[in-house]
């Protein structure tokens, strides 16, 4: 039972900081004017990396289907992983919690995310085909600065919203030293 508890409250705090990253996120894109703004930027950064990885038309053709095709399949698994998470978190929340329906959905999750680490290896797989050897070197390198980058970004947003969350969401809302579990 002690593991039990031990793995809901750790579940619970995964979906706490994905809460507090998605209310992050959403402040952040609402800098842009609108998103036709957002996209309009970050278009020339896909243009800047067809650039450098020197893709050919047809390339650049085959990977922007690509994208697109796995558009609607990431989108679906994040509605669903979204759904397992609110049931996760009712049930969770009820008094009288049904150990083996947490069980259940802790298992759908997991296959969900099982699913999209299948997905992202064939699409990886995909992308070899597309490109050269060459290419996808460069691809990989520059994947690689870009994680460096987004490590820092993600400090900087912590120190950001530091302060609101201690105004509207963590122990502070509640009283000093009070918990929520």
């Amino acid at each position: 039972m002690k593991v039990m508890k031990k793995g809901i409250v750790g579940l619970f705090a995964v979906m706490l900081v994905f809460t507090v990253v998605q209310v992050a996120m959403a402040e952040e894109c609402e800098r842009c004017e609108h998103k036709g703004e957002w996209k309009e930027k970050h278009k020339d950064n896909k243009d800047t990396l067809a650039q450098e990885l020197g893709l050919t038309e047809e390339q650049r053709v085959q990977m922007k289907a690509l994208r697109e095709d796995g558009k609607g399949d990431r989108e679906a698994g994040r509605a669903a992983q979204e759904a397992i998470n609110e049931k996760l978190r009712n049930e969770i929340n009820k008094y009288d919690a049904d150990s083996a329906k947490i069980q259940a959905l802790i298992e759908e999750s997991v296959n969900l995310h099982r699913g999209a680490m299948e997905m992202r290896v064939e699409k990886v797989a995909a992308v070899k085909k597309i490109l050269s050897e060459e290419q996808f070197k460069v691809l990989q390198e520059k994947k690689e600065s870009m994680k460096e980058g987004k490590g820092e970004r993600r400090k900087e947003m912590k120190e950001r919203f530091k302060g609101k969350l201690r105004e509207g969401m963590g122990r502070g809302s509640h009283g000093e030293g009070d918990d929520i579990i």
